[in-house]
């Protein structure tokens, strides 16, 4: 199967039609500059937080960036998430909460619950004015979330 989103139009149809083999990476990408995606500017400040709220439950529990890689990331990935520079995929927040026993609530609002016990005790005793005790929930319908 040959991906035409990939490839410019005029092989993509050529390609289609039968009419001539799939063109080399080189033809492809031929005259074109790789960019990276760059972040948002309203995702600066939580890719920054979210980096925050990393780097202390990592010190906290006493490991390394490359005990942390996740998946297919490397340390310099670990890295650039906890710095801030990038933003961390949910993909990988699951496992980085499985990891440090802590809840995608924490690593994205600062919301302490399903954080483990001991571990929501020693962050909240560090870092007081940023993270959030469990809101209380009064009923139906009702947003408790803290602002």
């Amino acid at each position: 199967m040959i991906a035409l989103w990939s490839m410019p139009l005029a092989y993509a149809s050529m390609a289609y039609k039968g009419k001539q083999e799939m063109p080399t990476r080189r033809l492809l990408f031929e005259g074109r500059r790789y960019k990276p995606r760059m972040m948002k500017e309203e995702d600066k400040p939580l890719a920054a937080a979210v980096g925050r709220r990393l780097l202390w439950v990592r010190l906290l529990t006493g490991k390394t960036q490359e005990e942390m890689v996740v998946g297919r990331a490397a340390q310099g990935q670990y890295s650039r998430w906890e710095t801030g520079e990038r933003l961390l995929p949910v993909q990988y927040g699951l496992e980085v909460c499985r990891r440090m026993q802590v809840s995608l609530d924490y690593i994205y609002r600062g919301h302490l619950i399903g954080v483990n016990p001991d571990l929501a005790q020693q962050l909240l005793k560090n870092h007081p004015e940023e993270l959030v005790l469990p809101p209380i929930y009064t009923g139906w319908h009702k947003d408790t979330d803290p602002p």
